[in-house]
């Protein structure tokens, strides 16, 4: 590890690919704001055409189904890589493989039909695409997520990553934003709007939400003074 990396906060879990990727460009400290509760299923409808995932956790919900072969004639649309990896656990190919939701709305045909297994707490990208376009789906909340309101200091780091409104609120309940010397990066522009409104102006909004390309992003402004 380079003396010089910067030090940065990620308030949630990162994947394994994620964090070897960004060990390379600077320190990793992680910590998390946010505790998926599961909520067990053991029946589910029929599959159709297309099963939609944009967690890990929603999968882990679903481990009984899936053991019994739910969903394997199905084609898989999944975002991140640990739904990419837990996936494959049961035997699965992913059809198709986002980074992130609007990436993978952007990857989806017009028209289909699809289960969406998703949390309580998302945000609406997925469902906004297909009610606008020709799709027969059906959300099915698999998750939620409640906050842990970790004790941090600021103070320690550089810089300290966001991913979502929730995100904010948990991480901030306990802990006071330091006057100067940390930076805030927000991961898309409602987390960055959560930001604003406690007073805290985030330095990097990348316009992909992608924790790779906002680190990137980072590292060019603090090392030129201006990002790309």
């Amino acid at each position: 590890m380079s003396a010089n990396q910067q030090r940065i906060l990620f308030t949630k879990p990162l994947s394994e690919h994620r964090k070897a990727l960004l060990e390379q460009m600077v320190e990793v400290t992680e910590v998390k704001a946010l505790e998926p509760v599961l909520l067990p299923i053991s029946e589910l409808p029929e599959p159709k055409e297309w099963i939609i995932v944009t967690s890990p956790n929603a999968l882990e919900s679903i481990r009984i189904l899936l053991e019994q072969g739910w969903g394997k004639n199905s084609k898989w649309a999944t975002v991140g890589f640990r739904s990419q990896e837990k996936i494959a656990e049961f035997g699965i190919t992913t059809t198709i493989k986002a980074n992130h939701g609007k990436d993978l709305v952007s990857k989806l045909p017009e028209s289909g039909s699809a289960q969406y297994l998703c949390g309580k707490d998302r945000t609406p990208a997925v469902e906004n695409y297909l009610s606008s376009n020709d799709w027969d789906f059906e959300t099915i909340e698999t998750y939620w997520t409640q906050a842990t309101h970790p004790h941090v200091n600021f103070n320690n780091f550089d810089a300290v990553c966001f991913f979502s409104p929730r995100n904010v609120t948990s991480v901030l309940r306990h802990n006071e934003w330091p006057t100067s010397g940390t930076d805030a990066l927000a991961i898309g522009p409602t987390t960055a709007e959560a930001l604003v409104k406690q007073g805290i102006t985030p330095l990097v909004v990348p316009e992909t939400p992608d924790v790779l390309l906002l680190t990137q992003h980072y590292l060019e402004l603090k090392a030129h003074g201006s990002s790309k």
